[in-house]
């Protein structure tokens, strides 16, 4: 049941203070990945997450003028150092404790190296972000996807590594980076149906991608538009072009569903889903995507849209508690119990519903990710 709403910017604190709740929990400077509702657990920092996490905190930061906030945005940073591996890449920790270098977290903690070199200009950012982008180009195949260090092989999500290495192209020059970058969007597009829809995006049925993954496609391959000046720039705007519209008319359309008025979880190539429960990450990631396509294309009828799928998260969102692990925090699905990360409380659901809102209330995101 959709609760009363306050304003974006409370909802956007407690968003914040939940995430440093989760990184004070763990006593390493990174966040935790979220919390168990079932076994009453936070779980291990999470260094993926981590990365793009710190790009949020210093967008407060910058926001309130709370010094605080990039304090522990630092901390975040100087762990993701610390946890680096001997080669370059960032990786996942396995059940045996090992960790396993991935494509796709590398690039993610590229965007809070990125952001932490910026507002210090400290070299040793800089220093970690080039071994972790030197070690994406050297792992890329020659078709321009990668198909080790991944989950499941050659993913359209790695659109994001794509963003990643086009700001590490932005602060290095190095043109290796950017080369990369366009070679797996070609490979990207390479994927996507006539009616918008991509293949190679779910981790779960081939055919029933999360909105969470979409999310991840669709806003790598938008801000790699915006920073790219060729024609791949104008390929990729045309395949946004028909990704937006079904996905925009899909959350209109489901308003008028009484029973369930949210984006179902997961969607199959006709943009049809047979879904009861919506993915709350997707939701903001998607309502992410529509404010920045609103001024891609000089559409402000998408921000209209973007601001009713933050509404309808601030409805399930519960800014204060009695119970420190919920106050501020956001589950994966709604319903709880249902879905993708039924049962948790996800760091990542609370780093892009609270970009979502600085969106919402105008701030520029000085720092992406």
């Amino acid at each position: 049941m959709p609760l009363p709403a306050r304003s974006d910017r409370e909802h956007l604190k407690a968003l914040l203070d939940w995430l440093l709740r989760a990184q004070s929990v763990t006593d390493s400077g990174g966040v935790s990945a979220g919390y168990y509702l079932y076994s009453g657990e936070w779980g291990p920092a999470y260094r993926e997450t981590t990365g793009y996490i710190i790009p949020t905190v210093l967008n407060y930061a910058e926001l309130t003028g709370e010094g605080a906030y990039r304090d522990k945005a630092l901390l975040m940073a100087d762990w993701e150092l610390d946890v680096q591996l001997p080669e370059g890449p960032f990786g996942e920790v396995q059940d045996d404790g090992q960790v396993l270098p991935k494509i796709f977290n590398t690039g993610q903690v590229i965007f809070g190296l990125s952001a932490a070199y910026q507002i210090t200009g400290a070299q040793k950012y800089l220093d970690a972000l080039v071994r972790a982008a030197d070690w994406l180009v050297a792992r890329q195949e020659p078709g321009g996807e990668w198909s080790n260090f991944t989950t499941q092989g050659p993913k359209t999500y790695h659109a994001r590594v794509d963003w990643a290495l086009l700001d590490a192209f932005r602060l290095t020059g190095k043109l290796a980076y950017r080369e990369s970058a366009a070679n797996n969007l070609q490979w990207v597009l390479e994927q996507q149906a006539s009616n918008g829809w991509f293949e190679h995006t779910s981790l779960t049925a081939p055919d029933k991608p999360w909105t969470h993954l979409l999310g991840y496609t669709l806003r790598g391959l938008l801000e790699s538009a915006i920073m790219l000046d060729d024609p791949i720039r104008q390929r990729i705007l045309e395949g946004l072009q028909r990704a937006i519209p079904p996905l925009r008319k899909l959350v209109e359309d489901q308003q008028e569903n009484r029973k369930f008025p949210y984006l179902p979880c997961t969607l199959d190539p006709r943009w049809e889903s047979e879904d009861d429960h919506t993915c709350l990450t997707g939701n903001a990631q998607l309502s992410i995507v529509f404010f920045r396509a609103a001024d891609a294309f000089k559409d402000p009828e998408l921000r209209v849209t973007a601001s009713l799928m933050v509404e309808q998260l601030k409805g399930l969102h519960l800014p204060e508690s009695q119970k420190p692990f919920l106050r501020g925090g956001l589950t994966g699905s709604y319903p709880v119990n249902q879905g993708y990360c039924a049962g948790m409380l996800i760091n990542w659901a609370a780093k892009f519903f609270a970009d979502a809102l600085l969106l919402k209330i105008g701030s520029p995101l000085k720092y992406r990710g």
